[in-house]
């Protein structure tokens, strides 16, 4: 999250992908792509908030809207924001980083220690999975992305207007 959204595109990007238009064009592919790009996929965890991420200013905004039929499992409020410096934020996602790595190689090594009885555990597997894990945080501190503003925009304005 290291772009600032423009202020022209701030209500695209936390609105609402429900009424889009259906379009056939390039810069509406990138601009879909760019709106999900902000957008946390719990597509997986049934009743989840919709939860949008986004940077303008030196600041994030983090919003979230639970579905009108989900019951209060994940968010109350239902809806909100909160905004926090960014190099506040990116500093508590290191330092979640570091919590889980830290409570995950424990759990490994009661793991290796003492397999759980009648589990089939590739414990060679897991190690390494918890390895490759361990690097996602830095990796993705490396990884620059450029955007192409005017492609987003016109994508924006096809998918939103007509």
């Amino acid at each position: 999250m290291k772009q600032d959204v423009p202020a022209d595109l701030v209500d695209f990007v936390s609105g609402d992908s429900l009424g889009w238009n259906d379009v056939d064009s390039d810069s509406a592919d990138a601009a879909m792509t760019w709106y999900s790009d902000h957008w946390l996929n719990l597509g997986y965890l049934r009743d989840s908030p919709a939860i949008c991420c986004r940077r303008r200013d030196g600041q994030v905004t983090i919003d979230w809207e639970m579905p009108v039929w989900a019951p209060n499992k994940f968010a109350v409020p239902r809806t909100g924001a909160v905004t926090v410096d960014a190099d506040q934020f990116v500093a508590a996602i290191e330092e979640f980083d570091r919590a889980l790595l830290s409570a995950m190689e424990v759990r490994i090594a009661e793991v290796e220690a003492s397999p759980p009885l009648g589990v089939e555990l590739d414990l060679d597997q897991l190690r390494r999975e918890y390895q490759d894990r361990s690097g996602w945080l830095e990796r993705a501190r490396g990884w620059h992305r450029s955007t192409d503003w005017d492609t987003i925009r016109a994508g924006a304005t096809l998918l939103s207007n007509h």
